[in-house]
C-alpha cells in the first residue's frame, strides 16, 4: 500500500510523517510555513509537503516551528521558522516550501532541537546550526545565529568524530 505510513515525528504544536512512498505529509500549526504546503494556514487534516519534488524522504526533524527531511541522496531540506538559521540555507527568512541545506550531501541522521539542527555525517562528523546562544551548537561559539552548517567540536576545539547516534 503506498499510502501507509513509514514513521511520524511531532513537536507539540504540528506533525509530519513519512509515507511508504517517501512523501510527506504534515499537518497543525503553521503559522511559520512548518508544514512545508507553500502556506501558513493551521491545517487540521494532513496535507503533502514540498509538492512532488521531495520524493525521496527517509527521516524527519521538527524543532519549535520548523521541519527538516533527509534525502535518500544524504542531502537535507527544511522548510518554516528561520530567525536563527535553523534552516541552514545561509538566510534567516522563514520558508513555507524546502530548501536545501547548505553544504550537507552525506547526512544519514538528522535531529532538531527547539531553534537549532544537526546532522550526523557518513564520515562520522556532525554538523550543526541555527541557534547557539547556550552553545547548544557545539561550534565553539556562543554566537546567536549560524546560518550554515558549522562542524561539532569536541574540548579542546578539535573536530567531533566517530559520531554513532544523535539526540
Amino acid at each position: 500500500d503506498d499510502g501507509a505510513l513509514l514513521s511520524a515525528r511531532g513537536n507539540g504544536e504540528h506533525t509530519c510523517v513519512v509515507m511508504r512512498d517517501r512523501t510527506v505529509r504534515c499537518w497543525g500549526a503553521n503559522a511559520a510555513g512548518q508544514l512545508g504546503d507553500g502556506s501558513t494556514i493551521d491545517r487540521p487534516t494532513a496535507v503533502v509537503t514540498g509538492g512532488t519534488g521531495l520524493n525521496d524522504v527517509t527521516q524527519l526533524a521538527t524543532g519549535r516551528a520548523f521541519t527538516c527531511a533527509r534525502r535518500s541522496t544524504g542531502a537535507l531540506a527544511c522548510w518554516g521558522a528561520n530567525t536563527y538559521g535553523q534552516l541552514g540555507n545561509n538566510s534567516n527568512a522563514r520558508t513555507s516550501s524546502p530548501v536545501a541545506v547548505t553544504g550537507i550531501t552525506d547526512a544519514v541522521e538528522v535531529v532538531a532541537g527547539a531553534d537549532f539542527t544537526c546532522a550526523r555525517l557518513s564520515s562520522g562528523g556532525a554538523r550543526c546550526w541555527g541557534r547557539s546562544n547556550r552553545g547548544q551548537s557545539a561550534t565553539g561559539t556562543t554566537t546567536a545565529s549560524l546560518l550554515t552548517p558549522q562542524v561539532v567540536l569536541q574540548t579542546g576545539s578539535a573536530t567531533l568524530t566517530d559520531v554513532v547516534d544523535l539526540d
